[in-house]
């Protein structure tokens, strides 16, 4: 490894990772939901089964557009997704 790398930050920090799985109208989501205060009111919520994440809360989660791009889904599996997350969240 080389010596030349310079380090930009090195944190630890608890969090609580909750695993959740559902069946949609056309597809399952498998996602993980990480909470720490390292970032405050969002939740870090990674789809186990494309290996996409994003940072969210309840109102980008509303946003038109916002989880078609992060997790890249149709219009009909976004909403899928945002239904539950909302119920969820």
């Amino acid at each position: 490894m080389k010596d030349s790398h310079v380090l930009i930050k090195d944190e630890s920090f608890h969090a609580k990772t909750r695993i959740v799985s559902f069946k949609g109208d056309y597809k399952r989501f498998d996602i993980a939901i990480i909470t720490t205060e390292q970032y405050e009111n969002k939740k870090l919520i990674l789809d186990l089964n494309s290996n996409r994440y994003a940072l969210l809360n309840k109102e980008n989660i509303a946003e038109k557009g916002t989880l078609e791009h992060a997790y890249k889904l149709t219009e009909i599996d976004a909403q899928d997704l945002r239904s539950f997350l909302q119920e969820l969240l």
